[in-house]
């Protein structure tokens, strides 16, 4: 069930609605999970006794995902900076980088699009031992990602007024 148009809507709570709306649906959905996985799942188990031997898949896991959080966080510290930085100039400024944020995202979420794509090809690959497949499809979506980049930079630049005014039509 959504709850945050019945909190925002119906009980006109505004953007605290949908914050307590998003954080029920949050403490709901972990204890159902936590319930589903002590009591329901014949596959999946939170007994620790099944987690013996994990260490090591943690260990790998948890070396991959610290940079990946590191760099979120680092993302999120420097556009606080940045937002901060840009307030003495006033909100054109601010809602002038909010453009140029929402713009140069979508070209990331090209590549990251891109990139998710074409992960488990690289995985499959690696565990087939099959290391020219591997490299053909690393250089294909090296290719894919700087051409895609390349045009969608073209079109911000020819059509700038028009990318602007999809986001704003305040002149």
């Amino acid at each position: 069930m959504c709850w945050t148009p019945i909190f925002i809507l119906t009980l006109d709570m505004g953007t605290a609605g949908a914050a307590i709306a998003t954080v029920l649906g949050n403490v709901f959905g972990c204890v159902y999970y936590i319930w589903y996985l002590t009591r329901k799942s014949a596959m999946l188990s939170m007994n620790p006794r099944y987690l013996a031997g994990c260490g090591r898949i943690a260990r790998r896991v948890v070396s991959i995902g610290i940079p990946a959080g590191i760099n979120s966080a680092l993302m999120s510290i420097s556009t606080v900076l940045l937002n901060n930085a840009l307030v003495p100039y006033g909100d054109t400024a601010v809602a002038a980088m909010g453009i140029v944020t929402k713009v140069y995202m979508f070209i990331v979420f090209v590549h990251m699009g891109i990139t998710n794509g074409i992960q488990p090809l690289l995985g499959y690959c690696h565990g087939a031992g099959a290391a020219k497949r591997f490299r053909d499809i690393l250089w294909f979506s090296g290719a894919l990602t700087l051409v895609c980049g390349t045009l969608l930079s073209g079109i911000y630049i020819g059509f700038a007024p028009q990318v602007i005014r999809v986001f704003i039509d305040d002149a």
